[in-house]
Order: C-alpha cells, then structure tokens, then sequence
C-alpha cells in the first residue's frame, strides 16, 4: 500500500496539471499541449522513484513558475483567445520600452542617427521658410509688389492702380551736434510709406500728405535705436529737433523736428531706417499696395500703356512688371535655399538608411526570440504591434532630440545666417525658430 501512494500521487498530478493546462491559448494547447503534460508525468514519475514525494514537490515548484508566469501575446485566465488584453497597449508599451533598455548602446546609437539627420533638415527648413514660406511680416503681403520699368510715373499718379503707392530715395543722414556726430542711414519716403507695410509709430505720428514735396516741413522720424542711445528714451522726444546734413543740402546742416519713433520691431528690406523724412520730389513709383479690384496682370497693362505714352520711342516687347515683395526680395538665394534643403533631405534619407540597416542586424539576432514569443501564443498581428511600439518609442526619442539640436542651432546661428546668406530675414533674426512648419 506504501509502494502506490507515490504512483496516486503522479496521476493525480498529472491530472490536475492537465486542468491547469487550460489557462494557455487554445492554439497553444493543440500544438503543445500533449508535449507539454507528457514531460510533466515523465519528470514526475522519474523524480518520485528517485526522491519520493519530495522530488514531486520539486516538479510542482517548477511546474507552478511556468504555469504563473505572463507568456507575451497571450490572454488573461478564462477569456476567449481573440479578446483583447487586460492591460493592453500600456503592457505592449512597457514591454517595448524594456527591450530597448536592455540594449543601451544600440538603442543611443540609433536614436543619435536619426536626431541628427533629422535636426539637420529640420535647420535647413527653418531657413528656407524664414525666407521663402512664412509670408512677410506686412499685413496682406501678398498685395504688396515693386515695380520695375515703371520710369516716369510718379507715386501720385497711381491711384487708379495702388490702393497706396511708395517711392523713396536712400540717403545717410550726418547727425550733428552735442559734440557727437553719428552717420544714420536714412531714407527720403512717401507719406504713406509706413502705412503700405503696415507700421504705426511707437511714439508720436507718421508723416501726412502735406509734409510732402519741395515746400513740406522739416520733419523726420528716428529709429528705436537711436531714440535710447541718442535721446536717452525721452518719452517727450517728440518735438525735440537734430541737426544733420544730407545729400539734398551737403553745404550746410538741416533742422529737423521729430514728430514719431519706429517700433522697436520695425523690419525692412535694408537698413537705411534709422532715420525717415517726408520725400520732396515726385520722384518714380517703386512700389505699392495692389487694390483690391486690381490684378496683377491688369496693373501691368495700365501701367504699361501710361508709360509707353510718354515715350518717344518704345522699345520692343516694353513692360512694366509687378513683382511680389517677397519674391524679390529672396529671389537671389532662392537657388541656394532649395540646394541646402535638397542636401538636408539626402541627409535624412541617408540617416533613416542606417537606422533601417541597425534594425535589420537586430532583427536577425530576435529571430529565435519572436519564434518562442509566436510558439506561446502570440499572433502575428500582436508581434507586429510590438515592433512598431518599439519603432515608435525610437522615433519619439530621436524626435526630441532632434529638436533640441535644432533649437540650439538656430539659436547659435541667426547671425550665422544672415551673414552667409548676405540677406537681412523677414522679421529680423529672432524670426528664425521651430514653428508648426
């Protein structure tokens, strides 16, 4: 009787790991499950005889950590194979993120790929749309055009066309006085120059119409800049009067009256800002603001027959053309902006290249690891939701340093860039940064 308990003892063991068997996917069962349970009763059987019940409690102790243990891709105890898992996409995630732990070096190395290639297009694009995307900082710039071939019209003779028209003349003003002389690089303007790009004074006014011309008054405008350094940021400085000597009157030095300051952000296509006066010939249109009504093309058309008017002889195939702002004003480095960003692309088609290359060497070293992952249960559609887990925690990664990469290129070169490209950008330096773009 004493020599059957150890044989009842492995039945009964084998048939209560039969009923424990349930808890795997049934796809695992048919394929594994007869396997399974003949080398629980062979084991349980061997080490009976060797050790008695001591050695079946040893298989048991086994028996009951595989039995207890997660097995990826399968379901939780007592649910239908193809419902989802209790935890769900947060175990994927987890479960994702610790296979990329478990290989720093790979997974630092190809983050580091990627972030580089990407910070490097995401540079040049930031550049190409500080000058050629992002619209100019002028309200409804896209009305906004130069006109070339126009010689002879005068800005007051375009109404019919320009909703305003702008004309000026660049001149250095050679401030005089209180023992500091300063060259200021200035411009003679239209009244309504400040109006066509959308600017109003910080302090005091713009110029009117009837400050104009040769019997108009000695007003001027001053830039931030020099309303701080020379005037010490009066805030009474409108009124205040300077001296300077000009192209207009080189022999002897002009008293202007300030009646307004630029805003500190005030952007323009040149630097001959710093000091505005009111124009006093009706010098050629040069550009404007398109009317509403207007097109372009017909703008061209009047514009051309008011010229061709005045001409003793037209030369053929004559016309006046209007040309958007800020299509004239990138057009030089337009070449050179589409060059770096076509660079920038190759880079980051070369980077993602790599990554591809690092994760295809991985993938031959996890061929084993998915066939066991599969053989548990796992379907092939949960796999693939792994990989992509782990492709988008890489990318995430590389992503975020992409973009501290960038931030602190674009930081460290705005001057850079200016420089290099020898073009002031819209909106100044400090335009240039991560935008939705």
């Amino acid at each position: 009787m004493t020599s059957d308990r150890p044989r009842l003892a492995v039945r009964a063991s084998a048939a209560l790991y039969r009923v424990l068997l349930l808890r795997f996917p049934r796809s695992l069962r048919r394929r594994y499950g007869h396997d399974m349970h003949a080398l629980f009763v062979a084991e349980a059987t061997r080490r009976t005889r060797r050790e008695g019940l001591r050695g079946l409690a040893a298989v048991w102790a086994k028996a009951v950590r595989d039995l207890v243990r997660p097995l990826p891709g399968a379901v939780g105890p007592g649910t239908p194979e193809d419902s989802p898992r209790r935890s769900g996409m947060t175990e994927d995630l987890s479960f994702a993120a610790r296979d990329l732990i478990r290989e720093p070096r790979f997974t630092i190395l190809l983050v580091t790929v990627l972030a580089v290639g990407m910070a490097f297009n995401t540079t040049a694009l930031a550049v190409l749309n500080a000058y050629l995307l992002r619209p100019l900082p002028f309200p409804e710039a896209h009305r906004l055009v130069n006109v070339r071939g126009g010689q002879g019209i005068s800005w007051r003779e375009v109404e019919d066309v320009f909703e305003l028209a702008v004309s000026w003349d660049l001149d250095v003003f050679t401030i005089v006085g209180d023992g500091r002389p300063e060259l200021a690089p200035g411009a003679w303007v239209t009244p309504d120059f400040l109006a066509t790009y959308g600017v109003s004074a910080e302090v005091g006014r713009t110029f009117r119409p009837d400050e104009a011309g040769r019997d108009g008054a000695p007003v001027a405008m001053i830039s931030h800049r020099l309303w701080q350094e020379r005037f010490g940021g009066d805030p009474d400085v409108v009124g205040r009067t300077f001296s300077a000597f000009t192209s207009d009157r080189p022999d002897h030095a002009e008293l202007f009256t300030i009646v307004g300051v630029l805003p500190v952000d005030f952007w323009y296509f040149n630097e001959y800002t710093e000091v505005l006066a009111p124009i006093r010939d009706d010098r050629t249109v040069y550009a404007g603001r398109l009317r509403q009504d207007v097109s372009v093309g017909r703008a061209e058309t009047i514009l051309t027959d008011r010229v061709a008017r005045r001409m003793e002889r037209v030369p053929e195939g004559f016309r006046v053309t209007l040309v958007s702002v800020q299509e004239s004003h990138a057009s030089a480095i337009r070449p050179t902006l589409v060059a770096l960003q076509a660079a920038a692309l190759l880079v980051l088609l070369i980077a993602c290249a790599n990554a591809a290359v690092l994760l295809l060497i991985r993938s031959t070293r996890r061929e084993r690891e998915l066939e066991i992952r599969r053989a548990l249960g796992a379907s092939g559609g949960r796999l693939a939701r792994q990989l992509m887990l782990e492709g988008g925690l890489i990318s995430a990664a590389a992503t975020g340093l992409a973009l501290v990469f960038t931030a602190a290129a674009l930081h460290g070169g705005r001057a850079t860039v200016e420089s290099r490209l020898g073009l002031s950008m819209p909106g100044g330096a400090e335009s240039l940064g991560i935008d939705g773009t």
